[in-house]
């Protein structure tokens, strides 16, 4: 036994004393594309002899190794570690920029956070104390705007951010851009293969949605382009690569919301708030115990994944875009297409009564198969023209009724009048009751016939001492539109030249001397 221990152990020594070193190339063969990050996969191949060795990587994007999420195959790790590359000149002044800024921004987010806190806990502290509604109204609208004015600020040091961040790559080009090696040791029962798989995150590399949406609206058909603008500055030129796209879902709405509005009583206490937004949405903070009617309901109800190339984990989505990619890391710009279609679409002229703007050429279609996701920036084209860009924060999954605003329509005048001595707000106020009167008129200036449609809201009461009624006039062809209780929606075809009056009207009652609050 004493002879089998020496001989093992002789073994051992010999193989140690012959490790060798390998130095590395780790090309990126998968990258995972958000917002503002990179998420690199990266991979090496090498063939060794049984016994210990040292694996040598460079660069790695990070200045930790624990940062980096590592796996072997065909060997065993027996330690990590980080070996420094030539620094940096942190003298550069557009790098002592990049710093700051990067340090601004850090600052503004940490302050919206705040703001989020103080809310919540105003809500809270106010409850407590059975404040006023106009007390818990004041004060949430004080901190709505400050946010505001935070949401603002960040998107500029955003922007400013990513082009200091540009300027460096630039700057770098060719030159390493990180300034650590991955030391990796590992040790190899048999001669043969061992991959290392490397991930790594980068701030360097990033994509930015864009979509086309263009109407044409003499044949209502719609065809939808969905591209990716992608930064590709890591230091790593990608060869031959996947490339996958990850976002996820944030609310959407292009037009007005459908919701509900309440009416009750000013010295009531506040009994109820609910709902991540109540803080920044002073209507929807009224509720009665049964709580607010929903928000509307949105489009897209099909949870299937659209294809093969879409992956779906809790609330990321990531779609991959088909074939390899060759992008080099530089100041250049790369767009890259990954879904196209076209789709049939029913038109129609939208007015909103508690809007009281123009009407709004709106488009409803079914999403067809395939990928259906567009978040991010968009530009709206209608017949050969373009009429605006917008931020589109909502996915769109496969065979989803879909509903979306293609800008003012010129066909449709609409006119909004009151009686004299009506106030635009808050209509007539008499001792026991007020009476809101409104008189929306649809006029079709076009040459053909259009279908219009006009959405009004009347006021939920929250108490059993408060009583609303309609004083509509014709009738609403639709009550509680989108399971959204207090819409209500009139649809009518206009010939050429034909008008629709509608007397959108209501009365509320309440106790004598009590003032409501509520009413737009």
């Amino acid at each position: 036994m004493r002879l089998w221990i020496a001989a093992w152990l002789a073994a051992a020594a010999i193989s140690v004393a012959h490790t060798e070193d390998y130095e590395l190339d780790a090309p990126v063969v998968t990258a995972r594309l958000y917002s503002n990050e990179a998420e690199l996969v990266r991979e090496a191949r090498v063939t060794v002899k049984h016994g210990a060795h040292r694996l040598i990587v460079s660069p790695l994007l990070g200045d930790n190794i624990a940062d980096v999420s590592l796996s072997i195959e065909g060997a065993r790790l027996t330690g990590q570690g980080m070996r420094p590359l030539p620094a940096p000149d942190t003298s550069d002044p557009l790098l002592k920029q990049a710093d700051a800024a990067e340090q601004a921004l850090t600052i503004t987010r940490q302050t919206i956070e705040d703001n989020r806190d103080m809310s919540r806990a105003l809500i809270q502290r106010l409850q407590n104390q059975n404040s006023t509604v106009d007390n818990v109204q004041r004060q949430l609208d004080a901190l709505a705007r400050v946010r505001e004015k935070l949401l603002s600020t960040e998107r500029e040091q955003q922007d400013e951010l990513k082009k200091l961040q540009e300027q460096l790559a630039w700057q770098n080009k060719g030159r390493d851009s990180r300034q650590y090696a991955g030391i990796f040791d590992i040790y190899s029962d048999r001669s043969g293969e061992v991959t290392l798989t490397l991930r790594e995150h980068t701030k360097k590399a990033y994509w930015q949605p864009y979509s086309e949406f263009s109407l044409n609206s003499d044949s209502g058909t719609l065809d939808i382009r969905a591209y990716a603008q992608v930064v590709q500055q890591s230091g790593l030129d990608w060869q031959n690569s996947d490339i996958a796209l990850s976002f996820a879902p944030p609310d959407y709405r292009e037009q007005p919301a459908l919701q509900s509005t309440t009416v009750a009583i000013a010295d009531r206490t506040v009994t109820s708030i609910v709902g991540d937004n109540a803080p920044f949405s002073a209507n929807t903070a009224l509720l009665n115990k049964g709580g607010l009617p929903a928000k509307a309901a949105k489009s897209g109800t099909n949870d299937k994944a659209a294809t093969d190339d879409v992956s779906i984990s809790g609330v990321d989505f990531a779609v991959k875009i088909p074939g390899k990619h060759s992008l080099a890391s530089s100041r250049d710009r790369y767009q890259l297409t990954y879904w196209q279609n076209r789709s049939h679409a029913k038109l129609y002229s939208a007015a909103y009564a508690w809007v009281t703007s123009k009407a709004l050429l709106v488009a409803e279609w079914q999403q067809p198969d395939g990928h259906g996701f567009y978040p991010g920036n968009a530009s709206f084209f209608r017949d050969g023209n373009r009429i605006g860009q917008l931020r589109l924060d909502r996915i769109m999954r496969e065979s989803s009724r879909q509903i979306m605003s293609f800008g003012e329509d010129p066909h449709i005048d609409v006119q909004y009048t009151i009686p004299p001595g009506y106030n635009i707000g808050n209509g007539l106020i008499l001792k026991d009751r007020m009476e809101k009167r409104q008189t929306v008129t649809l006029h079709n200036l076009g040459k053909t016939a259009r279908d219009v449609r006009l959405y009004a809201r009347l006021p939920l009461a929250t108490q059993t001492d408060v009583t609303v009624e309609p004083k509509f006039s014709p009738k609403p062809d639709q009550e509680n539109v989108e399971n959204v209780r207090g819409i209500v929606l009139w649809e009518k075809t206009l010939n050429a030249g034909d008008t629709l009056r509608i007397e959108n009207s209501y009365d509320v009652r309440y106790p004598e001397g009590k003032r409501l609050v509520g009413i737009e």
